[in-house]
C-alpha cells in the first residue's frame, strides 16, 4: 500500500506492524478481521495456549471433548484417549511443565494429561461434586490447583489432582476463579453469589463489594493484581442488562467500565499491556469488544466474525495482537495491525468532532462551563454537559454522572437550539441561583452559595445509555485516543451569594426530546 502525502505536511510516520506472517504450516488469521480456524461444526467452551510454544493450541467443546492443533489452528485433532467426560468446561496449563494441563468437565469432574492431550486420567478424589465449571492454577507452585463447581463451591489441591478437599467456600455455584500472580494466596471466585475473595489459599472467604450478581468471568491485571474485571451476564435486576465491572483496590469497591448492556461470558488481558482487555459476550451474540483503556471505553470487534456468541477468549502471551475466540461456531483467529503515525493536525484524516471542557470558573454564587469544539466537523448531535462538585472519587468515564460519584451536581441538556456548534466555536453554560440557559434542575442538587475551596470538574458528552462514547462520536473514540472529556479540579472562589428563585422560563432551552438517555 502507498500513499502519496505532501512532504510539506508530513513530519514523519512511523509504521509498527506487530504481527508475524513467516511460520510456515501456521494458519493465516485476518489482519484486523476474524478468520474461521476450526475445529468445524464445534461448540467452544474453553481454549488454551501452551505458555512455551504458543503455536500449541487446546479447544474445549461442549460434547466432543478436547481439540488440539499443533500450528496455529491450522488444523485439529481429537484429544480424547480417556477423557470419558467430552462436555469440557474449563482448560489450564501448568505454566512451569506445559505438556501437563487439565481438562474440567460438566458431569464427570477433572481431568489430567502430563503428555499434552495424548492421554487422560481422571483426577476427582475427594472431589464430592463433579459438575466442574472452572479451575485456576498457582503459577508459582503449579501443584496446587482450585477447581470451581456448579453448586458446592470451590475445592483444592495441592498434589496436582491427586486429591481435592472443600475449601472454605461452599454451596454456591462458581463460574470463574482467578489467583493473585504477586500473592498465590489470595483468590477470587465469581458465581451466582456474586465475588467472593480469600486472602489464604482458599480457608476463608468473604464476599467482596460485588454482590447480587452472576459473574460468568473474570480476569486480573498481571502487573497491578489488586485491580480486576469481572463479566457479569444472567443477574438480578439491579444489573439487569449486564456489565464489566473494575475495582481497583482487590474487589473492595466496584464500578462499571464503559461496556453496559451486554451479557459478558469471557475476559481477556493483554500481558504485556494490561490495559487493554476484551470482553466476549454470548447470550444475544453480542460479540467481541475491546478496550485500551483499561476498561473506559469499548469498541465492537466483529469484522469477519461470522459466529458471534462467545464463551472463551486466549490471547497469544508471545504476541499479544494475536487473539482467539471460542464460539458456537468453532474458533476465530485474529492478527491486529497496530500503527502510530505521527502527522500534524493539518493531516489528520479523521472527520469528526472533538468535545472538550475548555475551562470552568466556579464562585460562590454562579458556575460557569465553556465547551469547546476542537474538532474539524460540527457538533449536530444533542448531548449532556455534567458538572461535579467535591466527588469522591473524580470522574472518570462516560456514563459516570455526578450523582454516582458525589453528593451535589449541575447538569446542562444541550439540544437543538444551541447546535450546530461549528469547528473552533465554544459555548458558555452558566448556573447561578436564578438558574441558567440549558440547566436542567431536576437532574442538578446545589446548596448556594458554593464554598470556597470548593473543587468542580466537568465532563463534556457526559451520559448515553445506549453507546458507551455518550451522544457525540468525537476523534478520539474513532482513533483509540486518550479520553479528554474531563476537566478538573478547579476551586471555587468567594461571592456573594445570590438567592433569588429560579424562573422557570431560564431552566432548559431547546427542545429536549433527542437528547440521551441517563443512567
Amino acid at each position: 500500500m502507498s500513499r502519496k502525502t505532501p512532504l510539506r505536511k508530513v513530519l514523519f510516520i512511523s509504521l509498527v506492524i506487530l504481527l508475524s506472517t513467516s511460520q510456515t504450516g501456521t494458519v493465516s488469521a485476518g489482519i484486523n478481521v476474524w478468520t474461521s480456524i476450526g475445529p468445524d461444526g464445534r461448540t467452544i467452551y474453553a481454549l488454551a495456549i501452551d505458555p512455551a510454544t504458543p503455536t500449541t493450541l487446546y479447544a474445549g467443546t461442549d460434547g466432543y471433548g478436547v481439540f488440539k492443533s499443533t500450528n496455529g489452528g491450522a488444523q485439529w485433532s481429537a484429544a480424547n484417549t480417556g477423557l470419558t467426560a467430552t462436555d469440557v468446561t474449563a482448560l489450564a496449563i501448568d505454566p512451569v511443565t506445559p505438556a501437563t494441563l487439565y481438562a474440567v468437565t460438566y458431569g464427570g469432574g477433572v481431568f489430567k494429561s502430563t503428555n499434552g492431550g495424548g492421554n487422560w486420567s481422571a483426577v476427582n478424589i475427594g472431589l464430592t461434586a463433579t459438575d466442574v465449571t472452572a479451575l485456576a492454577i498457582d503459577s508459582t507452585t503449579p501443584t496446587t490447583l482450585y477447581a470451581g463447581t456448579g453448586n458446592y463451591g470451590v475445592f483444592k489441591s495441592t498434589n496436582g489432582g491427586g486429591d481435592w478437599s472443600a475449601t472454605g467456600l461452599t454451596n454456591t455455584g462458581v463460574s470463574a476463579l482467578v489467583i493473585d500472580l504477586a500473592t498465590p494466596t489470595t483468590l477470587y471466585a465469581g458465581g451466582y453469589g456474586g465475588m467472593f475473595k480469600s486472602t489464604n489459599g482458599g480457608a476463608q472467604w468473604s464476599p467482596t463489594g460485588l454482590t447480587n450478581c452472576h459473574i460468568d468471568a473474570l480476569a486480573i491485571d498481571p502487573v497491578t493484581p489488586t485491580t480486576l474485571y469481572a463479566g457479569i451476564s444472567t443477574v438480578v435486576p439491579i444489573f439487569d442488562n449486564g456489565y464489566v465491572f473494575k475495582s481497583t483496590n482487590g474487589g473492595a469497591q466496584w464500578s462499571p467500565t464503559g461496556l453496559t448492556n451486554f451479557y459478558v461470558d469471557a475476559l481477556a488481558i493483554d500481558p504485556a499491556t494490561p490495559t487493554t482487555l476484551y470482553a466476549g459476550s454470548s447470550l444475544y451474540g453480542d460479540g467481541v469488544f475491546k478496550s485500551t483503556n483499561g476498561g473506559a471505553q469499548w469498541s465492537a470487534i466483529n469484522t469477519g466474525l461470522t459466529s458471534t456468541r462467545i464463551n472463551a477468549l486466549a490471547i497469544d502471551p508471545a504476541k499479544p495482537t494475536t487473539l482467539y475466540a471460542g464460539t458456537y461456531g468453532g474458533v476465530f483467529a485474529m492478527q491486529q495491525l497496530i500503527y502510530q503515525a505521527y502527522l500534524p493536525i493539518a493531516a489528520n484524516p479523521v472527520q469528526a468532532p472533538d468535545l472538550v471542557v475548555d475551562r470552568i470558573i466556579a464562585a460562590g454564587s454562579e458556575i460557569q462551563i465553556v465547551i469547546k469544539n476542537l474538532g474539524p466537523t460540527p457538533v449536530t448531535d444533542e448531548f449532556w454537559v455534567d458538572a461535579y462538585i467535591n466527588p469522591n472519587p473524580p470522574p472518570t468515564q462516560v456514563n459516570q454522572t455526578w450523582n454516582q460519584v458525589g453528593q451535589q451536581g449541575v447538569v446542562w441538556g444541550l439540544t437543538s437550539d444551541d447546535l450546530p456548534l461549528a469547528a473552533g466555536s465554544e459555548i458558555t453554560l452558566t448556573v447561578s441561583p436564578a438558574g441558567g440557559d440549558d440547566y436542567w434542575p431536576s437532574f442538578s442538587v446545589i446548596t448556594w452559595p458554593l464554598p470556597a475551596g470548593t473543587a468542580i470538574y466537568a465532563q463534556v458528552d457526559s451520559a448515553n445509555t445506549t453507546t458507551n462514547y455518550g451522544g457525540v462520536l468525537e476523534t478520539h473514540e474513532i482513533t483509540g485516543g486518550p479520553y479528554n472529556n474531563i476537566t478538573g479540579p478547579i476551586y471555587s472562589t468567594a461571592a456573594t451569594a445570590d438567592n433569588r428563585p429560579v424562573p422557570q422560563s431560564a431552566i432548559v432551552g431547546g427542545d429536549p426530546a433527542h437528547l440521551p438517555t441517563r443512567p
